[in-house]
């Protein structure tokens, strides 16, 4: 057998469409993996399967308690953003905009920013800003070891950092949880419906699996 390391992108990409159906599945997927599970106590108001089933469209019958006519999940979306935020009309608008649509469909929106740079920079004197960010409650401050520069967002530390302060603060807000890019359209009701076939007392990691640095060996889910 050949090993990952000796096949060309094409073959591998090929054998990414296998692990797709579950299919020879590498090591290096499963180590990469980090996920966020509620506690199963979030769910207890979840019909049970003794409910009986809910007629579909077609003749068959659903039975099981993860469908979207069942349940509707609850959504956080995070935010990564440098701080403190450039102050343009193009970025300003990009705040608002996101205001009013869709980060008016989650229940638990946040902008994740260095809490150092906050600290030194109170989102309180910046006017322009949403009223809503303005008073700090759409703000997730987290603690870095590397301080927001001008060229460098510092997006690995900011958002491993921002996975594990919402695993420990925010787990009795949100079944399922996404990071979104400040200039992305992050549409949550295709969302929920994708999560509410999903067991959300089971770890999940989802997202389309990139394979640009698959030399390296490092694969890893994005939106894209």
């Amino acid at each position: 057998p050949i090993s990952d390391s000796e096949l060309s992108k094409d073959q591998y990409q090929q054998q990414g469409k296998q692990y797709d159906k579950g299919q020879n599945k590498p090591a290096a997927v499963e180590e990469n993996i980090i996920s966020v599970s509620p506690p199963k106590h979030h769910h207890d108001n979840l019909p049970s399967s003794d409910d009986g089933g809910v007629s579909s469209s077609s003749s068959s019958t659903i039975t099981t308690k993860f469908h979207p006519s069942k349940w509707k999940p609850r959504l956080m979306a995070m935010v990564p953003i440098s701080w403190p935020p450039k102050h343009n009309p193009r970025v300003e608008e990009q705040y608002h905009a996101i205001l009013k649509t869709w980060g008016s469909h989650v229940e638990v929106l946040r902008f994740v920013v260095s809490a150092n740079a906050l600290a030194e920079h109170p989102a309180s004197d910046l006017p322009w800003l949403p009223e809503r960010m303005r008073t700090g409650e759409l703000i997730m401050g987290v603690p870095m070891t590397r301080d927001d520069d001008p060229k460098s967002r510092n997006i690995w530390e900011k958002m491993w950092r921002a996975w594990k302060l919402a695993g420990e603060e925010y787990l009795d807000k949100f079944d399922y949880i996404a990071k979104v890019d400040f200039d992305s359209f992050f549409i949550a009701e295709n969302m929920r419906v994708f999560g509410s076939y999903l067991d959300p007392d089971q770890p999940w990691y989802v997202g389309h699996t990139l394979f640009h640095r698959w030399r390296q060996n490092l694969i890893y889910n994005s939106g894209t």
